[in-house]
């Protein structure tokens, strides 16, 4: 090569950075707190079942307002706020906290928790198991496109973004207990 010549330049690829469908925050909720939530749930009396048409989904519901308890609404805030890897704009929790119980042969179909066709401004999703995994079968959280499974224990959380398809499989033994949280924001991001 003459000195009069440029070398050849590869260009340089460019790589979009991807994120994960989820991630996890570990001991959100002791033990206790776990306990507090299912056995104040279960002695109220509050499940219904839920037969919403537009979605195959069979589940008991159960609500948690935040006079009830405060801390909890204070302490999902925190870890959305914390965990919020997607920098989606979050404002609050403005719907109540969910406590779900899925018995055998309950499931929810694929399916977002944002729904572009309302006035939902759902941003993050946060699921938090109040019973111990050990306690039902299948009964699997899968999330994304790929269905990815979550593993996650007790207490633990596992975040989302709220346009994320997700489902639960069916719940072949025992019962799945689950709190379900939706933060919302402004709907420009």
């Amino acid at each position: 090569m003459s000195h009069l010549q440029t070398p050849l330049i590869e260009p340089v690829p460019v790589v979009t950075p991807t994120l994960p469908d989820f991630v996890i925050g570990r001991r959100v909720l002791t033990p206790r707190q776990c306990d507090q939530l299912v056995q104040t749930t279960l002695l109220r009396g509050r499940f219904y079942r839920n037969n919403n048409k537009n979605l195959a989904r069979r589940v008991d519901i159960a609500y948690v307002y935040p006079q009830d308890a405060q801390w909890l609404f204070r302490k999902i805030g925190k870890l959305a706020a914390s965990r919020n890897i997607w920098d989606l704009a979050l404002a609050a929790i403005t719907e109540p906290i969910r406590i779900q119980r899925y018995k055998r042969g309950d499931y929810s179909d694929v399916h977002s928790d944002y729904d572009y066709t309302s006035t939902d401004r759902s941003k993050l999703t946060l699921i938090i198991p109040l019973v111990d995994p050990s306690h039902w079968e299948g009964g699997s959280l899968e999330i994304g496109n790929n269905l990815a499974v979550p593993r996650f224990e007790r207490g633990d959380a596992v975040l989302f973004p709220s346009f994320t398809p997700h489902r639960v499989t069916k719940v072949t033994r025992g019962s799945r207990i689950v709190l379900s949280a939706w933060v919302s924001g402004p709907s420009l991001r």
